[in-house]
């Protein structure tokens, strides 16, 4: 119930040019009554979005009267290890390390190359280490074309 409510007021908000390129992720509301709101946009999301998103939901919230005003809001970005949802996640991280579940159980791990309206295409993840790949595993290495329906879960690989 509150998650639609905050959609909604999203949805407004996002109509401002500040916020146009804005997009709810997900909206989780439990029992301890915390909400999280996570977003992103096609820029990026900063910390100045997130405080005067978070200030807009609040003014609304401590205004309704449904509400048990006892709540903790927080607004963020969903971060690396949370897996990406959406085709406008996969332009933001083209050129990331991604690690893909697919449908038939298989994994890929792969540099994002390209992102389409159906498929994407992952680059061979770079060499670990400082071991250099032989010419025979260079050319053995491909790019796969992964269409979106057989892909169970992505989420970005951080590599330090």
């Amino acid at each position: 119930m509150i998650e639609l409510h905050i959609e909604n007021l999203l949805e407004q908000k996002f109509r401002e040019p500040a916020f146009s390129d804005c997009f709810i992720i997900d909206i989780i509301a439990d029992k301890q009554q915390r909400i999280s709101v996570f977003l992103d946009c096609d820029s990026s999301l900063t910390l100045q979005k997130c405080q005067k998103i978070s200030r807009y939901l609040e003014e609304f919230l401590d205004a309704d009267e449904s509400i048990d005003q006892k709540y903790t809001l927080e607004v963020s970005s969903p971060g690396v290890d949370r897996p990406l949802k959406y085709l406008r996640q996969y332009y933001k991280n083209k050129g990331r390390l991604l690690k893909v579940n697919l449908t038939n159980g298989e994994i890929c791990h792969g540099v994002l190359k390209e992102v389409e309206e159906n498929t994407i295409t992952l680059a061979p993840p770079p060499a670990k280490g400082k071991k250099k790949k032989t010419k025979k595993e260079l050319a053995q290495e491909v790019d796969v074309v992964i269409p979106f329906d057989q892909i169970l879960e992505t989420v970005i690989e951080v590599v330090f």
